[in-house]
């Protein structure tokens, strides 16, 4: 794969596809999941090197990565750009791409909770919310901040390419509902084996969520 670094969140958007098509492209049992799990693995090393610890190092003290200090996972580049010319750390540089670096990973997770449905079959805005509470019950995603549903059912919005206003009623129905009205049980199913293929560890939250309509 690729280990190309992009150092802003915009920057590495505007290649997301491109990078994901190559490596997917690239044989014949590579997927987008595969892609993005190896991304994360990637950028969570391209962290290490932008955080700093203070201490002993060849007999100086000061401030040094977490990389170096460790002497695991030295990313070249990473390293290089966040130095001066005497090789001493910038630690604003240093700190500045610690934020994108966590903001791609961000990104990255965000994709990887994406649901992917088989066949390229749309999915339902109600499939979608029931999709989200699973991974809030199971704490793969947040739950949501008081006052701030409407920020986060955008944000889901873009991600799930469904109307915010179709998810908010949803949300609505399935909050306040016992779930019976909220989905109906070709739903349920449809959940399940997204969550069968993208996270198998929220089965558990799933099945206590619908076992009034599923068993």
């Amino acid at each position: 794969m690729s280990q190309e670094i992009f150092f802003t969140l915009d920057d590495y958007e505007q290649n997301y596809e491109r990078l994901k098509k190559e490596f997917v492209d690239a044989y014949i049992d590579n997927d987008e999941e595969v892609f993005i799990s190896l991304q994360v693995e990637w950028y969570e090393k391209c962290l290490e090197n932008t955080i700093l610890e203070y201490g002993i190092i060849a007999d100086s003290i000061g401030w040094e990565t977490k990389a170096l200090r460790s002497h695991k996972g030295i990313v070249g580049v990473v390293d290089k750009k966040i130095r001066n010319d005497r090789r001493w750390i910038n630690k604003e540089t240093a700190q500045n791409l610690n934020v994108s670096f966590k903001k791609i990973l961000k990104f990255l997770k965000e994709e990887l909770n994406t649901p992917k449905p088989k066949n390229n079959a749309e999915l339902k805005a109600v499939q979608a919310m029931l999709y989200h509470f699973v991974l809030q019950d199971a704490k793969i995603e947040p739950k949501f901040l008081p006052g701030s549903k409407g920020k986060a059912l955008d944000k889901l919005s873009s991600r799930y390419g469904l109307s915010q206003t179709n998810l908010k009623n949803k949300y609505n129905l399935l909050l306040t509902s016992d779930g019976k009205k909220g989905y109906t049980k070709d739903d349920a199913i449809k959940v399940r084996d997204l969550l069968m293929i993208s996270h198998p560890t929220a089965l558990n939250s799933f099945e206590v969520m619908t076992k009034h309509i599923l068993f």
